[in-house]
């Protein structure tokens, strides 16, 4: 059950960044007036992924519900963001609509498009460094967070850069393999580049995460370092892709290896993280047998709906397109 959720998040992880990725990147093709890649990001991007991005929230937000002294003692600080995400979603979705009948033709649009869904994965990834603890005390007999500690914590900043780059780092590789399967080859070299330029970033920002968290959390710090198998396999996966795209072969495995990078570094992660929920405050408890029949039917469901999603997205492409624009 804990697999199957773990899965769920990660794939709502990486749909997440390949939208708000594309978001920035459409801004840079029109700024540049890049057409080939703007054709290609026209075709990706779509209200509806918006209102998608929501449910994956909202599916996020009813999984904390099962957990009662989460939500009881410490549900506002945690919610807090989780709503302002909500906000900024349904503002992105609506931008999306003004700038889609302009014909994508809008800079001020796709600027506004494209820092909101970069803003909503740094909130996003402001609950996982609120969870290291030390961010939070009491008043009051409630939980409060104190904002000026975390916006002055090396920790947070690196998590920050971390989460902004992976974004970048990840749509500009699958945007990559959807303009080579697209035929696009303009648009394909100008993703790859991108892909390259953030493929640096990535790496020094992972590794400042390591440092960062052995100031601020040592016994998580150690915890990672039994599990550092995990994160060997990332490297290993994270270099394969690398040199894919460098040889400029192979995209669609490209995509996959870096799947698999984070998804092993996602997995070290989360596994070195228990049996804390929230340092030192929560821990797991054993779930009750209905509390883990919800939410193993709310995991196949979340699977199901994501896995051919993305599939179908994927074989969809429109190959024909190319010789429609005349871009090759």
């Amino acid at each position: 059950m804990v697999t199957m959720l773990w899965v769920s998040m990660f794939c709502c992880m990486i749909l997440l960044s390949i939208n708000f990725g594309a978001g920035m990147y459409a801004y840079y093709g029109l700024k540049l007036n890049h057409t080939p890649s703007v054709t290609v990001l026209r075709y990706y991007l779509s209200p509806v992924w918006d209102v998608i991005d929501i449910l994956f929230l909202g599916v996020v937000l009813y999984i904390a519900d099962f957990l009662p002294l989460v939500m009881k003692d410490y549900g506002e600080p945690l919610l807090f963001p989780a709503v302002f995400v909500v906000i900024l979603l349904i503002g992105r979705a609506m931008i999306h609509l003004f700038w889609k009948k302009q014909l994508f033709s809008s800079r001020g649009l796709s600027l506004a498009y494209g820092l909101t869904g970069i803003i909503c994965a740094v909130i996003m990834t402001a609950v996982l460094t609120i969870s290291e603890g030390g961010y939070l005390f009491f008043s009051g007999g409630h939980m409060v967070l104190d904002v000026s500690v975390l916006l002055t914590s090396f920790y947070f900043w690196a998590v920050t850069l971390l989460a902004a780059i992976s974004v970048f780092y990840i749509s500009a590789i699958y945007l990559l393999f959807l303009s080579k399967k697209s035929g696009n080859e303009r648009a394909a070299e100008k993703f790859r580049s991108y892909a390259l330029v953030w493929s640096v970033p990535t790496l020094l920002s992972s590794a400042l995460i390591f440092i960062a968290l052995e100031r601020h959390n040592p016994e998580h710090f150690n915890r990672i370092l039994d599990l550092s198998g995990y994160f060997l396999l990332s490297l290993v996966f994270y270099m394969l892709a690398v040199t894919y795209i460098f040889w400029k072969r192979y995209y669609g495995w490209a995509f996959f290896f870096v799947l698999c990078q984070y998804f092993f570094a996602f997995c070290g992660y989360g596994i070195s993280h228990l049996p804390y929920l929230l340092y030192p405050y929560i821990k797991v408890h054993p779930f009750t047998t209905w509390q883990v029949g919800a939410l193993s039917l709310l995991s196949a469901l979340l699977l199901s709906i994501l896995i051919p999603l993305f599939i179908l997205r994927i074989r969809r492409v429109p190959v024909s397109r190319k010789s429609r624009h005349g871009e090759n």
